[in-house]
C-alpha cells in the first residue's frame, strides 16, 4: 500500500485556500471582534476593537452595518415583526462574521497542525514500508532459528530510527 493511501478519504484545505486565508487575516483588522446589538436601532453591528491609526487620537475600529437591501427580505411585516421585538433579522450573519474573524488564528494554526501530522503519518508509514519489506526479505533468507532474532530486528530498528531520529533520544 502506497504511503498516502491511507488518507485517499480526507479533503486537505489546499495550500492555496491557506495562504488566502492567511493574507486575509494579516490584512484584516485584528480581534475580537464582537456583535453588539445596538440600543438606538433594532439591528445590531458588527464591530472591531479599537486600533491605533495616526492622527486619531482614539484610534479607529471597523464597523460593519447591516443594511436591508430593497431585494434581500421582501416581507416588510416580518421586518416589522423584527423592530417591534427589537430583534435583529441578520443577527445570524452578524454571529458568523464574528465567530469566523475571531476564530481564523485557531483555524489557520489546526491547519499547520494537521499538515505536520499528516507529514509525520506519511513518513512513518513509509518507514513501516521498509521495514516490513526488511523484514520479509530476510525471513526468505532465514530459517528461523532463535539466534537470528537479532538479524531481523536490528534491520527493523535502524529503518525506524531513520525516519524518525527524534524517538530514540
Amino acid at each position: 500500500m502506497e504511503a498516502q493511501a491511507w488518507a485517499a478519504g480526507f479533503r486537505r484545505m489546499t495550500p492555496d485556500l491557506i495562504a488566502r486565508l492567511r493574507e486575509l487575516d494579516a490584512a484584516a483588522t485584528p480581534g475580537p471582534w464582537a456583535y453588539r446589538p445596538d440600543e438606538y436601532d433594532d439591528w445590531g453591528v458588527v464591530k472591531s476593537p479599537r486600533v491605533p491609526v495616526d492622527g486619531f487620537p482614539d484610534g479607529l475600529r471597523c464597523v460593519l452595518a447591516q443594511f436591508r437591501h430593497p431585494e434581500s427580505i421582501h416581507d416588510e411585516e416580518v421586518l416589522n415583526e423584527h423592530r417591534r421585538a427589537k430583534t435583529d433579522p441578520w443577527q445570524g450573519n452578524a454571529e458568523l462574521v464574528t465567530f469566523l474573524r475571531n476564530a481564523v488564528p485557531e483555524i489557520l494554526e489546526a491547519a499547520d497542525q494537521l499538515e505536520a501530522l499528516r507529514s509525520h503519518a506519511e513518513a512513518m508509514a513509509k518507514a513501516l514500508k521498509r521495514a516490513a519489506d526488511i523484514v520479509e526479505r530476510n525471513l526468505y533468507r532465514q530459517h528461523e532459528k532463535i539466534e537470528d532474532v537479532p538479524k531481523l530486528a536490528d534491520p527493523v530498528l535502524a529503518a525506524y530510527r531513520s525516519a524518525f531520529p527524534e524517538v530514540g533520544k
